[in-house]
Formats: structure tokens, C-alpha cells, sequence
């Protein structure tokens, strides 16, 4: 994906290019993140039922129920380094499920970061996003 986007012909100052380089690289890399990680709960779900249903079955397939509880707990790490990238609390030791927790800070974090609304240069508050975006572009 880097490579493919750095190829890319684009016109401009040398930071003009690396900054539209940046900018499509960041959605490139939102959208792969994002397809690989929205359904790892229910992919979870998914495995525990099919590790349920092969138990269930008599004889057991042990093999089976072996090479099912492995892909689970593979996901299941996949989603604790997953909330704890997210959340960003070092000290969270691996292993603990404590999904609720870091769904919590993730969401005190947006909250914390996220801005309501901009003073704008005649002194009127801003608060729509196009808004915000026009006065934090002109700042900067």
C-alpha cells in the first residue's frame, strides 16, 4: 500500500506531495484496518458455537475441537491487542478479557480529545464540522 500510494504521481511543492501522500495513505490504511477488524466478536461467536457443536457430537473429533479452540484463542488475542492498541494502557496484561473496560477509556478518550466548537475570527462559535475544519485550516 505505501509503495503504491509513494508511486503515485502527484503535482506540487515536495510538501504539498507528501502531505496529499500522507492523506491517502492514512484512508488507505483506515480501510484495510477497518476490514479486518469489525467482526471479531462475532467471528469469536461463531468458533465457540462450531467448538460446542463439535463436542457435542459423539465420538468427538479431538482434532477438530483442537484446531477450533486454537483459531478461537488466536482471535480472542487478536481482540485484547486489539482494545489495548486502542485504548492505550500499557500496564493491561495480556491475557485478561477486559473488553468492557477498554471499550470505556476508548470512549472517555474520544470524548476527552474530541472538540465541540471553534471561536472563529469575527468571535461567533462555530460548531458544525465543515465549520471547524475551515477555522482549524486557516489557523494552522
Amino acid at each position: 500500500m505505501v509503495q503504491y500510494v509513494w508511486q503515485e504521481e502527484i503535482q506540487g511543492t515536495p510538501m504539498f506531495r507528501l502531505w496529499e501522500r500522507l492523506k491517502k495513505l492514512r484512508h488507505l490504511l483506515y480501510d484495510w484496518s477497518r476490514a479486518g477488524t469489525t467482526n471479531s466478536l462475532r467471528n469469536i461467536k461463531t468458533l465457540q458455537a462450531e467448538v460446542d457443536k463439535v463436542k457435542s457430537i459423539h465420538p468427538v473429533d479431538w482434532d477438530e475441537v483442537r484446531i477450533l479452540e486454537t483459531e478461537l484463542s488466536r482471535q480472542w488475542e487478536a481482540e485484547e491487542i486489539f482494545w489495548q492498541q486502542k485504548s492505550r494502557v500499557k500496564w493491561l496484561k495480556k491475557g485478561d478479557h477486559n473488553t468492557a473496560y477498554l471499550h470505556t477509556v476508548t470512549r472517555a478518550r474520544r470524548k476527552r480529545n474530541f472538540v465541540s466548537g471553534l471561536r472563529n475570527g469575527e468571535g461567533d462559535w462555530v460548531t458544525d464540522e465543515t465549520g471547524k475544519a475551515t477555522i482549524a485550516t486557516n489557523f494552522y
